[in-house]
């Protein structure tokens, strides 16, 4: 059964979305290892992500499926000058980190964070996730995503945005969701 998770890119969405990719560096030069960019290691072939871009893109803007494990791979070039020119943090970064590589199908209708806070504050796991307790998105990166709410964005999205039901892995997805 494939996982899903949910991943915050802010900035970063314009071209990990662009490129097809996910990425979290190992470790920063403070020698912080933050267990979100070690859940990259987590995702398998075949898994579900969640994007949400926030601010920066109105919310959730795609799900993607992994077309890879997760592997090592240094920083992208395009992921570290938007770092550097609009986040300030690259530098802060070790140059090497983890990847996977996904195919993104794109929200036409955006949904934004605030549709799921019932369903976030009564699912959501106190410990490790991707939401705070107010019902918004915590800072981080990627988060493994609990089923009901899981179930609760993806099903959402294909009501907004019915040509994701052409999707095999988003049907199939859902179905493995509602067991």
């Amino acid at each position: 059964m494939p996982n899903v998770f949910f991943v915050t890119q802010g900035q970063a969405y314009e071209f990990e979305s662009r490129d097809r990719y996910i990425w979290a560096p190992i470790t920063s030069k403070a020698s912080a290892n933050k267990f979100y960019w070690r859940n990259v290691e987590l995702v398998k072939k075949d898994d579900v992500i969640i994007h949400y871009a926030g601010a920066v893109n109105g919310g959730i803007s795609a799900i993607s499926q992994a077309t890879t494990d997760f592997y090592y791979d240094s920083i992208p070039k395009e992921l570290r000058h938007v770092a550097e020119e609009k986040i300030g943090t690259v530098g802060a970064w070790e140059d090497e980190g983890r990847r996977v590589d996904c195919d993104y199908v794109f929200l036409r209708n955006k949904m934004p964070i605030k549709i799921f806070k019932e369903t976030i504050l009564k699912f959501k796991d106190y410990k490790f996730s991707a939401f705070n307790k107010n019902g918004g998105v915590n800072q981080g990166y990627l988060y493994e995503l609990e089923e009901p709410i899981a179930y609760a964005m993806i099903k959402e999205a294909v009501n907004l945005n019915p040509y994701l039901k052409e999707r095999q892995f988003i049907v199939d997805i859902l179905k493995t969701l509602l067991l």
